[in-house]
């Protein structure tokens, strides 16, 4: 799922860097330690006190995107309300190939070229209710935090370096992630999730740019689809918001179904465009 979101993304940086990251109330490292069940809890327990708390989280994204050999520069929104919503769009020239929505329940993918959507849920899905947890992950992702899934199921301090940590974990049979954790600050660095769905795998590699972007790798079935380089412009928070998804009868509509395929041939449908 999470392709979908980091195709909204980004390149030009604002002069002024955004510092609500650092804006929080810390608990004191006793405390933690005494909630902590074990070294991988105390060290997720100390990063989740960099999550930023907000309402709305919106930016004007640019991305610095390479699809095997060829590069292509984008725009596009990013909208978020905490928990509820994650929303986006890309564009090039002012036209709007692609846009995208995801809530706890609903995926939707609308292709503006030919009039098409892919939608998913977890009513009816074959797999189970995983998009509770996808959701999330995605916001996670954008948003540099760790989320409170991490806490439970299976998971395990996978190596420890002079500078940081790297911890591996499960949340359900569908998702599957990695997490490297500064020693210094607590801070994430840097976070995978692997999305399993109908016997393909999905994986969404990131590594953090200060606080205005990040680096990305998406991969199906550990063959690379994309690399990108995404910067946040213009940050704003806690600002009303809305999160249109207005197409209509006209529409073609796949509902739980070739997600993965669909969504593969809308990037390479929108790629091919632009380099005409």
């Amino acid at each position: 799922m999470a392709v979908f979101l980091l195709w909204g993304a980004v390149a030009c940086q604002d002069e002024r860097k955004d510092t609500a990251w650092q804006n929080q109330s810390f608990v004191m490292d006793e405390e933690i330690g005494l909630q902590a069940k074990d070294s991988v809890d105390f060290i997720l327990r100390n990063a989740m006190q960099h999550n930023t708390r907000f309402e709305t989280f919106s930016t004007p994204l640019d991305l610095k995107l390479r699809f095997g050999k060829t590069e292509v520069s984008l725009g596009g929104q990013l909208r978020i309300a905490d928990g509820e919503v994650i929303w986006g769009n890309f564009t090039k020239f002012f036209i709007e190939p692609i846009r995208y929505r995801i809530t706890p329940d609903t995926l939707i993918i609308w292709n503006k070229f030919d009039n098409s959507a892919v939608v998913y849920s977890d009513t009816g899905a074959a797999d189970g209710h995983s998009l509770p947890q996808v959701f999330r992950f995605v916001q996670c992702l954008f948003l540099r935090q760790i989320d409170t899934g991490m806490m439970t199921g299976e998971r395990t301090l996978a190596a420890s370096t002079a500078e940081d940590w790297t911890i591996r974990g499960i949340v359900a049979d569908s998702i599957a992630w990695r997490a490297v954790v500064g020693k210094d600050d607590f801070r994430l660095r840097g976070m995978t999730v692997a999305y399993k769905e109908k016997g393909s795998e999905i994986q969404a590699e990131m590594r953090y740019l200060e606080d205005n972007g990040f680096e990305c790798r998406l991969s199906l079935n550990e063959q690379e689809m994309i690399k990108a380089r995404i910067r946040y412009t213009k940050v704003k928070w806690n600002a009303p918001l809305t999160y249109p998804m207005n197409f209509d009868a006209s529409t073609k509509v796949d509902f739980n179904h070739g997600l993965l395929r669909e969504s593969r041939q809308m990037m390479a449908d929108s790629i091919a465009l632009y380099m005409e």
